[in-house]
């Protein structure tokens, strides 16, 4: 059950009853606010947060998982009442993911690209509750949450774009991008369309992977450029191409799937523009979640869920995981193509000033 289509739908309806002319129809063009930045963050970090989580309780059971009990109670209450803690409900599901993170560790490989999202959250809600801002202290909030989480993007992807230039990289025989391509390709081809482009059986060089790791650091010096850029259409251009970047990481078949890694880095997104997020989940919310549910879902249940058991890390929820992936990726698309944000008229008066 895709908890976020039925979110979407829920809210769809909410707007569709309540929205009402004198005259008793639904007014064009009007929506009700769905949630603050805050509670929409937590909302969405729950999602992820769960991911970690209930694997390991459907396969050691509660009894074996009494540490993350705590976690899973305020995860379920961020995703079921995201209402209930108000704008506040961020922090201790932020704190409580810290702890489990560091006291039992993530079955994710990426566990540090989360910590340094959580830390920036700690340090966000200090920075805001000890100075005073014009816009508010929760506003103050969101608005550090987005910049920290948007930096941090552009040096994970210097990082990772630097970290890769060495010599085994760009063999295609010990690249594990080169590797990922062959995968991938002989997953979503057609078999005589993948042997032309991954290997000459006269040379036996490979000409598809061979240009991948080119590729592939090409595109994070780029994205690490864009989001670090003070032009507003250069940057909603990267978040629009970050959000590509992680769905092509998330699609293919384990074990060359890294939705976990996509799901990190395309939730760090949505607080870069909090207001043309919530515009864009507003108006197109319900549609893309209906999408997810009945078409997506179904379609990579049917196709990866025998390959759910080579997942690395083992969360065994590569239909579920990717259809998440693919929805907020399309959503935070939208939000950077359609929609205004407040985060554009800050970033342009302080380059100007």
């Amino acid at each position: 059950f895709d908890i976020f289509a039925f979110y979407g739908c829920r809210s769809g309806l909410e707007v569709g009853s309540r929205v009402l002319s004198s005259h008793g129809r639904p007014t064009r063009n009007m929506h009700l606010p769905l949630l603050g930045p805050l509670p929409l963050l937590a909302f969405f970090w729950s999602h992820v947060v769960l991911f970690h989580i209930l694997p390991p309780l459907f396969r050691l059971g509660l009894g074996a998982n009494l540490r993350v009990v705590p976690l899973l109670f305020v995860s379920g209450a961020c995703l079921v009442a995201p209402r209930l803690f108000g704008a506040w409900g961020l922090l201790p599901l932020v704190l409580l993911n810290t702890a489990y993170l560091l006291l039992r560790g993530s079955i994710s490989n990426h566990i540090l690209t989360e910590l340094c999202l959580c830390v920036s959250v700690f340090f966000s809600f200090a920075t805001a509750l000890t100075t005073s801002a014009p816009e508010g202290r929760l506003r103050s909030v969101i608005r550090l949450v987005g910049e920290s989480f948007r930096k941090q993007l552009a040096a994970l992807y210097f990082i990772c774009a630097f970290h890769k230039m060495n010599t085994g990289f760009f063999s295609p025989s010990q690249s594990c991008s080169s590797q990922i391509a062959a995968i991938t390709a002989t997953q979503l081809l057609p078999p005589s369309l993948a042997t032309h482009l991954l290997a000459d059986k006269d040379t036996g060089i490979f000409a598809f992977p061979l240009s991948t790791p080119l590729v592939g650091i090409a595109a994070e010096l780029l994205m690490a450029y864009g989001l670090l850029s003070s032009s507003i259409r250069l940057r909603r251009l990267t978040i629009v191409s970050v959000q590509i970047f992680h769905v092509m990481l998330a699609i293919p078949l384990p074990p060359s799937s890294f939705y976990p890694y996509s799901a990190i880095c395309i939730l760090a997104c949505i607080p870069i523009h909090p207001e043309a997020f919530t515009a864009a989940l507003r108006v197109h919310g319900r549609n893309v979640a209906i999408f997810g549910l009945l078409v997506l879902w179904p379609l990579l249940h049917w196709r990866g869920l025998e390959q759910t058991h080579k997942e690395y890390p083992p969360y065994s929820q590569y239909p579920l995981g990717v259809s998440w992936v693919v929805c907020i990726g399309v959503l935070n698309s939208l939000a950077a193509i359609k929609y205004p944000s407040k985060a554009d008229v800050l970033s342009s008066s302080s380059s100007s000033s």
